[in-house]
């Protein structure tokens, strides 16, 4: 989605772009390829090449090393007819890929980092099975490699973007130097937002991608901290929880709701955010500390009150609690946050609005796209 809007805005600027799409060969189609250029929109000082390449999306383990796929004839021989004056990599494989080419004045663009998200999911593995722990020892160990490829390919590049503000400390540990810039997403509004009730008893909804890393953490502490204190608060079937996603429940959170008649899995919403205005606010409570979450800033795109773990602020600094949203370090202080955005409808309009406000200014994505467009400009104008 993010990478969609910051193609739009080189394809709107002055630049000629050539725009490469290294994939695998099961990846490619003609169906794909079609239905991937109608959805850019070239135009004629922006092109589109799909290059398939074996093992494009992994990094194989030689030694003490990773080691990204091979480049093919025909791609070295395209790169270099156009002699780019300045090359835009999303991601560390394409970064690695282009160094590799001989291309200079790289812009790397980074999203969550490869030995901190890995390790997070063995971890969560463990948590919820510790016969897992070989894989938990193995993904501390491929940890260690993505931080010598990371040091390999980023030290000593001056143009490192982080989309998550807690990259940059975890960058710094390895001697290499980033920024933190908020990307582009799209608001999920289809329409003015209109005044609706809300639900009359306490009711909350949470959503994202189901399976993703994010999620565990927020069932994990939702369902196993937060929730015996909303019993307390409410009584049983005194609260709801509503749960939204594009796919299915993991097994162990499907398991763990069956028997919490609280808590209502929607499944795919197609207008969420009628479904958001209802509820008194959205709950984030992703206590891992890595990454910065869409699902917040879909959130603060409606305009809603978000209710998230503190951790969350590590990797998106505009969240500032009593601000434009309510955050905790603790279950204790989440489920007092629930109770305080229920009591205090007043104050959930104003945070609500808020974070509206922090949305168009951070992240709307003609204004967020354009921060990478101007990163190019500069570094063209520098010796």
């Amino acid at each position: 989605m993010l990478f969609y809007w910051y193609l739009d805005a080189l394809r709107k600027s002055e630049f000629r772009v050539e725009h490469l799409l290294l994939v695998s060969p099961g990846e490619l189609s003609a169906e794909s390829e079609r239905e991937y250029v109608e959805a850019i929109s070239p135009v004629p000082r922006f092109n589109v090449r799909i290059f398939s390449l074996r093992e494009a999306r992994v990094a194989k383990r030689a030694g003490l090393n990773l080691r990204a796929c091979e480049l093919s004839d025909e791609l070295l021989s395209h790169v270099e007819s156009f002699q780019p004056d300045a090359v835009v990599c999303f991601d560390i494989m394409a970064a690695e890929l282009a160094q590799r080419m001989g291309l200079e004045r790289l812009l790397i663009w980074l999203g969550d980092l490869s030995f901190q998200t890995g390790f997070y999911h063995a971890y969560y593995d463990f948590k919820a099975d510790p016969c897992k722990l070989p894989g938990l020892i193995r993904s501390y160990v491929a940890g260690l490699l993505w931080k010598r490829f990371y040091r390999k390919v980023l030290c000593g590049q001056q143009h490192v973007i982080v989309s998550s503000y807690s990259s940059v400390a975890r960058l710094a540990q390895l001697g290499i130097a980033s920024r933190y810039c908020p990307y582009p997403w799209p608001s999920e509004l289809k329409r003015e937002a209109v005044l609706a009730s809300k639900h009359a008893k306490p009711t909350f909804i949470l959503f994202g991608t189901l399976a993703a890393l994010g999620s565990r953490s927020a069932f994990d502490f939702l369902l196993k901290s937060v929730y015996p204190l909303l019993l307390r608060t409410w009584g049983p079937q005194g609260f709801s929880i509503l749960i939204s996603g594009m796919r299915e429940l993991p097994a162990w959170v499907r398991s763990d709701i069956e028997s919490r008649p609280e808590f209502q899995f929607l499944g795919f919403v197609d207008d969420l955010a009628a479904e958001v205005v209802r509820c008194h606010a959205v709950l984030a409570p992703i206590s891992v500390p890595v990454g910065n979450r869409s699902r917040i800033v879909t959130a603060m795109s409606m305009g809603a009150l978000v209710i998230a773990h503190a951790n969350t602020a590590l990797g998106n600094p505009e969240l500032v609690s009593g601000d434009n949203c309510l955050l905790a370090s603790s279950a204790r202080e989440f489920a007092e946050q629930m109770r305080i955005a229920y009591a205090s409808p007043d104050l959930a309009a104003r945070l609500g609005a808020s974070a509206r406000q922090t949305y168009l200014r951070s992240f709307e994505p003609e204004v967020a796209s354009q921060r990478l467009v101007q990163e190019l400009k500069s570094m063209l104008l520098r010796p």
